[in-house]
């Protein structure tokens, strides 16, 4: 009997990837929606999954819960907005259906250091709420990584900006670049999650609640990162580095653990170099 599977912001560029990967294996997927009309990500799904209103009761049993909605604040949302989003709303539909937490909450995390934004601090308000009401849940799972790319992501993106700046040969201002980051390419990120969900009953044997780091082997100087992505894209763009300054609390270095990932079958298979150049390729 095929899983059951609860996503939340399947709209969004992590989840609407992750959505495709379940259908693809033939998961019975439903999402969560704010906005019925917006479903482009959507496309050529529509009839293969289970649209869902924040607003509903809902009486279907979900053997997974992947709690992928976020608000990043990069839209001018005011700070309730932003706390509203990541972590009334998610609690508010908890409470409404109480039966949803005989599901696996899978939830995701970042690594940030919480004061660096409002955007981390709501994150580990709302992982700090699953922590304390674990014992409610059949199991907690949180899943972390640091810098997500991939290709025709938001504008927003840092990578998404850089490539469209670079193709209009803009002038880019930015830090010095010393941060020490982990890159985690979108297609290796949703294997990451599909094998936690299709591995979860031998993990969580013995655990109420477990965590999940997702990264590549190694880490690269996001002053790298920016100069290869230049390179590829055979842009004339000039950089500025050092034009911006560092924000408080940035996080300087990251620290990926893949241990436990890695013992449920999952590497990363895309090099930075071909997986940039994928972004490149399709963003023409």
């Amino acid at each position: 009997m095929n899983k059951t599977v609860l996503v939340t912001g399947a709209t969004g560029y992590l989840g609407s990837h992750l959505v495709k990967r379940l259908v693809h294996e033939n998961f019975q997927v439903y999402v969560f929606v704010r906005d019925k009309d917006n479903l482009k990500k959507m496309s050529g799904l529509q009839n293969r999954i289970g649209i869902l209103d924040f607003r509903d009761n809902l009486d279907i049993k979900f053997d997974f819960i992947v709690h992928a909605a976020t608000c990043y604040g990069r839209n001018n949302e005011t700070h309730s907005e932003i706390f509203n989003n990541n972590v009334l709303l998610p609690i508010k539909i908890l409470e409404k259906n109480t039966h949803l937490q005989n599901s696996i909450f899978v939830n995701v995390d970042t690594i940030l250091n919480k004061y660096i934004n409002l955007y981390a601090f709501t994150k580990k308000q709302f992982l700090e709420y699953l922590i304390f009401n674990q014992k409610k849940f059949k199991s907690v799972v949180n899943v972390q990584f640091d810098f997500m790319y991939g290709p025709n992501e938001e504008s927003c993106k840092f990578t998404q900006y850089l490539l469209e700046s670079f193709k209009k040969q803009y002038e880019v201002q930015l830090t010095k670049g010393e941060q020490i980051r982990n890159f985690i390419y979108i297609d290796d990120l949703v294997e990451g999650f599909y094998k936690i969900i299709t591995h979860l009953n031998e993990v969580l044997k013995m655990e109420q609640f477990y965590e999940f780091q997702i990264g590549s082997d190694s880490n690269m100087k996001l002053k790298e990162y920016i100069l290869l992505l230049h390179k590829l894209s055979a842009s004339n763009s000039k950089l500025l580095f050092g034009a911006v300054p560092y924000r408080e609390n940035e996080l300087m270095k990251t620290t990926i653990n893949n241990d436990a990932i890695k013992k449920i079958g999952w590497k990363a298979k895309f090099d930075i170099e071909e997986s940039l150049f994928n972004c490149i390729k399709e963003g023409r």
